[in-house]
């Protein structure tokens, strides 16, 4: 497959042409800019030969086409690209940490029943998120541990925040009169 580049031509330009024509270097197409100046576009392999046989035009290189384009605009651009990459990265972890546990509850002991029962499940603050059914089986253990206090658990994620509903078991005390 040929590989095309542009190249631009200052100084001697019909002396540059006549050496291509006569060392058989293809100029695909030939774009005038001024009377000492041309863009060319010739194959890519090409181009050394050209240089040694038109050692007195200055030649530059003007724009690579296809492939070679996109790895030179990624080699140029590698700082950034990087930098990009690892600030995406870091934004991730960053996302995933709870900065805080917020406990929904009147009753003080109650809510400090369930802060305690969340540390233990490693749920505290500065800690990466959890997923979905790793809450659900805590919710289920921190239920199952304290069946006598707590009625129901609801344990949701709102940003970098877990929101944490409680709902506290009552139990009556039903006496019999012997009537």
């Amino acid at each position: 497959m040929n590989k095309y580049i542009f190249i631009v031509v200052e100084n001697n330009i019909n002396r540059f042409i006549d050496k291509c024509y006569k060392k058989n270097i293809d100029l695909i197409s030939i774009y005038y800019i001024n009377n000492n100046k041309i863009i060319v576009k010739i194959k890519k392999d090409d181009l050394e030969n050209i240089k040694i046989y038109n050692y007195y035009s200055n030649i530059k290189i003007y724009k690579l086409i296809g492939i070679d384009n996109i790895k030179d605009k990624i080699i140029k651009l590698k700082h950034f690209i990087l930098v990009f990459i690892l600030c995406l990265i870091s934004m991730y972890f960053i996302s995933n940490i709870i900065l805080k546990v917020n406990v929904i509850h009147e009753n003080k002991s109650t809510r400090e029943l369930v802060y305690e029962a969340l540390e233990k499940y490693g749920i505290k603050k500065y800690s990466y998120k959890r997923d979905f059914k790793e809450l659900e089986n805590i919710k289920n253990k921190i239920l199952e541990n304290n069946k006598d206090k707590l009625e129901w658990i609801s344990i949701t994620n709102v940003g970098m925040t877990y929101i944490v509903r409680v709902e506290e078991r009552l139990i009556k005390d039903i006496k019999s009169s012997d009537e």
